[in-house]
């Protein structure tokens, strides 16, 4: 699979981590950040690839995935990786996903526009 030519070995690699994420494959998550890292992956791009899965997959599922991330990017980095600052990201997403969803609140971010195109709203947004 990775030798295919359709999708660069980055991009495989960036794939992998999400679905790892999506299906709770924590303990293969650790190889493929090293693999990603070799395939020019930065730990920024690989904590947004976390980040951006568990709004689709589950936040429970995108913290462990950063943790498993945090440690091998620790290790491996000369940088440290800031997992804190990657959860305090990941909650604040979280609340503003749970409070998006109440049509109060909606109303009070916009009349329900920022919030349905999170796909947070289960009604249509108004039209003037």
């Amino acid at each position: 699979m990775w030798a295919r030519e359709g999708l660069d070995r980055r991009t495989r690699s960036a794939i992998t981590l999400a679905v790892l994420t999506a299906l709770g494959r924590e303990n293969e998550i650790a190889m493929h950040v090293r693999a990603a890292r070799t395939n020019g992956l930065t730990p920024e791009e690989i904590s947004e690839v976390l980040l951006h899965t568990a709004v689709y997959a589950g936040i429970p599922a995108g913290v462990e995935a950063f943790a498993a991330a945090a440690e091998v990017l620790k290790a491996i980095s000369r940088s440290s990786f800031d997992l804190d600052a990657v959860l305090q990201t990941v909650v604040g997403l979280l609340v503003f996903l749970a409070y998006s969803t109440t049509p109060a609140v909606a109303r009070a971010i916009g009349q329900g526009q920022g919030a349905h195109r999170w796909g947070g709203l289960s009604q249509r947004p108004r039209t003037p």
